[in-house]
């Protein structure tokens, strides 16, 4: 239960308490109309923020996470609740009453959208102009669907950092604010992942190109984003593009790549991720950052002078989602046909040249000792 200074401490803090599962619905291109599922619990013991839908924009307050889903049930004649914050309150007197609107909190992991996105593209437009320094607004995949285990958030969610209690792979297509963005990739047991992007540990773009007034991507304004996952013909994940644009900028869009990830000696965290992106992804948009120490993100000289470090706005939103598919990539030789090519291309160089045969052209000195299976 929500106690009385968490309650006391949100409107404090000047964020409103999720109000309703089921704000509303959106949708996604090439995929269908879809539910915006909001969360009950930001982690264990602390309530998430309101999520509200307008038009097919996921509207995200402070502390607010949610989930795309296929549906969202609501029991009939039960709907959104006038009285906001009080609603936790609310549902615990009619659950005790046996009124059905008090299960509309209730969680199944199979309402929640599984995007099978492994050689597909997933873009849309963020609006981040809320988001100064020490906020973090951010749009990711993991498994839910896949997930189980009810977790400590009483909703199924995952990710790497076992926020709700339940670890799993989580694709972080941006965690970012007006000054900073990162994109990671995080296998279900390396909760610090491989990124790029700008912030306190990275620089791959810099504030002249991201940021409030940046010639590239002028934070003030909604931008586009767009997130690659191509395979080989063979049906392998071969990395991770994610590309940032603004209309009118002039620019060609930002763009940040990974095409290795090896979190372990041995472990090919691309093969892990490429096999959660075929069985299929859940979007989640989520926007925190009070009472916690994101330093990670927009520490050092990432955040400007005079920009309040708790200065984060009422809300950030995403809208205009879509799905795209990719040409395959050429699969990439193996040892065996690479040795192959290359004999027979100095074959026909000296068959040309002077008319011996390939065979003899081929000799010991061309030949390695051995060749790998």
């Amino acid at each position: 239960l929500v106690s009385a200074a968490a309650l006391g401490r949100a409107a404090a803090d000047g964020y409103a308490l999720a109000s309703q599962r089921c704000p509303g619905g959106t949708h996604i291109r090439n995929h269908g109309s879809t539910q915006v599922i909001a969360a009950k619990w930001n982690k264990r013991g602390d309530p998430a923020g309101d999520v509200s839908v307008e038009k097919g924009q996921v509207n995200v307050r402070m502390k607010g996470r949610a989930y795309l889903g296929e549906s969202c049930a609501v029991p009939e004649g039960c709907g959104p609740d006038k009285e906001g914050s009080l609603h936790i309150f609310k549902q615990r007197l009619l659950r005790r009453l046996g009124d059905k609107c008090a299960d509309d909190w209730q969680y199944s992991n199979s309402e929640y959208v599984a995007l099978r996105l492994l050689g597909k593209s997933f873009s849309y437009t963020a609006d981040l102009s809320s988001a100064g320094c020490g906020c973090n607004a951010a749009l990711y995949l993991t498994p839910m669907w896949q997930n189980s285990d009810v977790s400590s958030c009483s909703d199924h969610y995952c990710d790497a950092a076992s926020v709700c209690s339940v670890a799993c792979s989580e694709i972080d297509i941006q965690e970012a604010n007006r000054h900073a963005w990162y994109s990671t990739l995080h296998t279900a047991s390396d909760p610090p992942g491989l990124g790029r992007g700008l912030g306190m540990y990275h620089a791959d773009w810099n504030a002249s190109q991201y940021g409030p007034g940046a010639a590239c991507v002028d934070t003030r304004r909604p931008f586009r984003v767009s997130a690659k996952f191509p395979q080989d013909e063979d049906g392998n994940l071969t990395g991770f593009s994610v590309s940032v644009h603004q209309d009118g900028s002039g620019c060609s869009p930002l763009t940040l790549e990974v095409d290795e990830y090896h979190p372990e000696k041995g472990v090919n965290g691309l093969r892990e991720l490429g096999e959660q992106l075929r069985l299929g992804v859940t979007p989640i948009v989520s926007y925190w950052g009070i009472y916690e120490n994101i330093g990670w993100l927009d520490g050092g000289k990432t955040c400007p002078d005079g920009d309040d470090a708790w200065s984060c706005g009422s809300a950030v939103a995403f809208s205009d989602f879509a799905v795209e598919d990719l040409t395959p990539a050429p699969r990439a030789p193996r040892t065996r046909e690479r040795l192959a090519e290359r004999l027979a291309e100095r074959a026909a160089a000296g068959a040309g040249r002077d008319g011996r045969s390939a065979a003899v052209h081929a000799g010991a000195e061309d030949r390695p000792a051995a060749v790998d299976a």
